[in-house]
């Protein structure tokens, strides 16, 4: 029995060493998460960031066509 004692006090601390372990681990996994999807959402809002302000661009570009064409039709 006290054989059998000690082996199962060992395993018992090993099993507590795993979950502590597993516990630290757990937390890296989820802070590793949340910065992906932070950097996900910020390289998503750069694209859209961008995108919003090629059309800006192109819609002064299509103006600017506007009255260079009706100052060219003028002359």
């Amino acid at each position: 029995m006290p054989k059998e004692w000690a082996a199962f006090e060992a395993s018992k601390k090993e099993a507590s060493k795993e979950e502590a372990r597993i516990s630290l681990l757990r937390a890296k996994l989820e802070a590793d998460q949340a910065k992906f999807e932070s950097e996900q959402k910020t390289e998503e809002w750069s694209t859209v960031g961008w995108k919003r302000k090629v059309e800006a661009e192109a819609a002064l570009l299509s103006e600017e066509r506007k009255r260079l064409r009706e100052i060219c039709e003028k002359e």
